[in-house]
C-alpha cells in the first residue's frame, strides 16, 4: 500500500463499493475495497491520474506544483478538491478537467450540492409562540 502525505477521502468506488482517494507526490490514486475468491478483504489500486499532465494557466511551462492532499469529495458527482502549494483545485475525474477555485493553502471545503431554507410556518409555528421563537 502507498504512503500518503496527508488527508485521504472515503468515497464510492467505481463498482459501487467503498473506496478512497489520496495524493501521492504528483498523482491522484483511487483505491477500492476488494474481496478475493477466498473471502479475504484488501485494498486494490484501481486508477492513477498524473496531476502534472494538466496545463494550468499562470504556471510557467515545465513547472509543476507540489500537491498535498484531497480536501473534499462531492457526493453524487465525480469531483474532488485537491490542495496544492498554489491553492485549492477542483478536478472532475469524468471529464478530466482541472481548475483552480481558491487561493491559499489553509482552507476547509464543504461541497454542498443542495440546501433547504426553512419557511416561517413550519409545523404551525408562528411569531407569537414564545417557546418556539429560537427556531425562527
Amino acid at each position: 500500500m502507498e504512503t500518503y502525505m496527508s488527508d485521504i477521502h472515503v468515497m464510492p468506488a467505481e463498482d459501487g463499493g467503498i473506496g478512497f482517494a489520496g495524493v501521492n507526490e504528483s498523482s491522484l490514486h483511487f483505491w477500492s475495497r476488494r474481496i478475493d475468491f477466498e473471502g479475504a478483504a484488501g485494498w486494490e489500486l484501481i486508477r492513477i491520474i498524473d496531476l502534472n499532465k494538466f496545463a494550468l494557466s499562470g504556471l510557467p511551462a515545465g513547472d509543476t506544483l507540489l500537491w498535498s492532499s484531497v480536501v473534499a469529495f462531492v457526493e453524487d458527482s465525480d469531483e474532488l478538491f485537491l490542495q496544492s502549494e498554489a491553492g485549492i483545485f477542483m478536478i472532475d475525474i469524468r471529464s478530466m478537467q482541472l481548475r483552480k477555485v481558491l487561493e491559499g493553502i489553509q482552507s476547509t471545503i464543504y461541497p454542498y450540492t443542495s440546501f433547504y431554507t426553512r419557511g416561517r410556518d413550519i409545523v404551525g409555528i408562528d411569531d407569537r409562540d414564545e417557546q418556539w421563537k429560537h427556531l425562527l
